[in-house]
C-alpha cells in the first residue's frame, strides 16, 4: 500500500536524492535515463519523493554551479548518510523545498513548538512552577499546563532548574520521547539523541517512568547520569566532554576523542563537519568557544597533526595533515 504524502520511507527519499545527483547534476547517459524512468514508475512513492526532491533543482540553479555540483556530486562519491545529504540540501535550498528538507530533519518540530532555538543559539526562559529552562541550539519544547504543569522536550537538549528551597506541592512534569520525569526541585539536563535520551541530575531527585515499562518509577539521585529508552535504562559512558559546558557557550573536553569533539562541534555549525577515520582517535583537551566554530577548527589544526579541508563553505573535513 502506498504511504501517505507525509510519511515517505527514508530509503525512498535517499534514492530520490541520489537520482537528483545522477540526473540533474552530472551528465547521465541513456542507460542512466532508462534506469531512472524504471525506478520512477515502480511505485507511487518514488514519484512523490522525486517531485519533492526535484523541486529543489530550480533553487540550486540560482547558485554558483561549482558550489551546487561540488557539494551534491560529492555526496554520491563519498557515501554521505541520508541525514548529511538532507542537511546539505537544506543549506543550499530555499523556499518551499527547504521547508520540506527542514521538516525531514526535525526542524518542523521547532516551527510547531512553544519555545525553540536555532542552530548555535541558546534560549533561556521561565517555565511552569517557577522553573528556569535553557535550550541548547536546535532544540524545541512545549509548555504543559493544567493539573500537571511542565515541559515536553520535542527535540534537542535542555537544562531545567527548579529551585528546591521552597518545593511546590505540585511536581514539575517533564515529558520526553522515551520516558516521563517528575520532580519537586531538581537541576537536570536532558539530551534527546537518535535512539536514547540522556539524563544528568546535578541537584535534587527525579522520578523516571519509562513509556514501555510496567515496573514502578525509578528515583534518580543527584550526581547520577544515565541514558534511557522506552524499555529500559542504559549506562552513559563518559566520553570526556562536559555535558553541562554548553550553558556557558563552551565545549569543554578532557582527553576526548577527536571524532566525539567534531560530532559535538557540528551541532553548532551549518552544513557538514566530518572527521576522517585515520585521525578519529586523536585526543583533545581544552575549552573552546562555540560562537566561532571556524576558530575552533583552526585551533585544532594548529595543535594536532590534522588539517581542515573545505570542499565548500558548508562542508569541512578534518583529515591527517
Amino acid at each position: 500500500m502506498p504511504m501517505s504524502k507525509g510519511a515517505l520511507d527514508p530509503h525512498v527519499v535517499e534514492q530520490a536524492i541520489q537520482w537528483l545527483v545522477k540526473v540533474n547534476f552530472s551528465t547521465p547517459d541513456a542507460a542512466t535515463h532508462t534506469a531512472f524512468r524504471r525506478w520512477l514508475t515502480t511505485h507511487p512513492d518514488h514519484a512523490l519523493a522525486w517531485q519533492r526532491v526535484e523541486g529543489m533543482s530550480s533553487e540550486f540553479n540560482r547558485l554558483p554551479p561549482r558550489l551546487s555540483q561540488d557539494t551534491l556530486g560529492a555526496s554520491r562519491h563519498r557515501g554521505l548518510s541520508r541525514r548529511d545529504s538532507l542537511k546539505l540540501l537544506g543549506v543550499l535550498g530555499v523556499g518551499a523545498s527547504a521547508a520540506w528538507v527542514a521538516a525531514e530533519q526535525g526542524a518542523g518540530a521547532r516551527l510547531m513548538a512553544d519555545r525553540s532555538s536555532g542552530l548555535g543559539e541558546r534560549l533561556a526562559f521561565q517555565g511552569p512552577l517557577g522553573s528556569r529552562v535553557l535550550l541548547n541550539g536546535d532544540s524545541a519544547v512545549d509548555l504543559l499546563s493544567g493539573r500537571e504543569p511542565g515541559v515536553r522536550l520535542r527535540r534537542g537538549e535542555m537544562i531545567v532548574d527548579l529551585d528546591n528551597r521552597s518545593p511546590s506541592p505540585v511536581a514539575l512534569t517533564i515529558e520526553t520521547r522515551d520516558g516521563r520525569l517528575q520532580t519537586q526541585g531538581a537541576h537536570l539536563l536532558l539530551h534527546q539523541r537518535d535512539n536514547t535520551t540522556a539524563l544528568s541530575v546535578l541537584r535534587g531527585t527525579v522520578a523516571l517512568g519509562l513509556h514501555a515499562d510496567a515496573s514502578p518509577v525509578q528515583i534518580i539521585e543527584a550526581g547520577q547520569r544515565l541514558a534511557f529508552t522506552p524499555r529500559g535504562r542504559l549506562p552513559l559512558a563518559d566520553n570526556g566532554i562536559d555535558p553541562w559546558a554548553w550553558r556557558d557557550g563552551v565545549l569543554s573536553a578532557r582527553h576526548a576523542r577527536l571524532d566525539d569533539v567534531v560530532a559535538e562541534l557540528s551541532r553548532y555549525r551549518r552544513g557538514i563537519l566530518r572527521c576522517s577515520e585515520d585521525v578519529a582517535a586523536l585526543r583533545v583537551s581544552g575549552s573552546f568557544q562555540l560562537a566561532n566554530t571556524d576558530q575552533v577548527l583552526s585551533l585544532l589544526a594548529r595543535t594536532l597533526p590534522v588539517q581542515v579541508r573545505y570542499r565548500t563553505r558548508f562542508w569541512a573535513t578534518l583529515a591527517h595533515a
